[in-house]
């Protein structure tokens, strides 16, 4: 295992798959003890995210709520990424597919950027 996931806390990407479509996501997720809280946006729309992890298997379960329904994750973090399966259920249809979401790098490596700037701009001339 490459990293705790509580050190993953931040801006993440991925997506899901439904038969031959993939819809990409971005989401900001907070790992904390051993739960995951956040938002997200995706083809489907804005959504906030709940769930939790084990630190023993290193399983995830979490749930994507849409202002209309609610999307069932289930996975495992391997130290890179979270991949697995979703799961969609109401009393008319069922759906499921694949998923796969990390740590998005491009953004932190803005974020540490930005901030190395803000640091030599502040720094007195001379």
């Amino acid at each position: 295992m490459e990293r705790d996931l509580r050190s993953c806390s931040g801006p993440w990407t991925g997506f899901w798959i439904l038969e031959l479509t993939r819809g990409l996501m971005k989401l900001s997720l907070n790992f904390s003890a051993n739960t995951i809280q956040g938002s997200g946006r995706d083809p489907s729309g804005e959504f906030e995210v709940n769930g939790m992890f084990c630190d023993n298997t290193w399983k995830v379960m979490f749930t994507k709520s849409y202002p209309s329904l609610k999307v069932d994750y289930s996975g495992t973090w391997d130290g890179h990424m979270i991949y697995g399966r979703w799961h969609l259920e109401d009393a008319s249809y069922s759906e499921s597919g694949n998923f796969e979401i990390w740590p998005d790098k491009s953004s932190e490596e803005f974020t540490s950027i930005e901030a190395q700037l803000d640091e030599f701009l502040s720094m007195p001339a001379g």
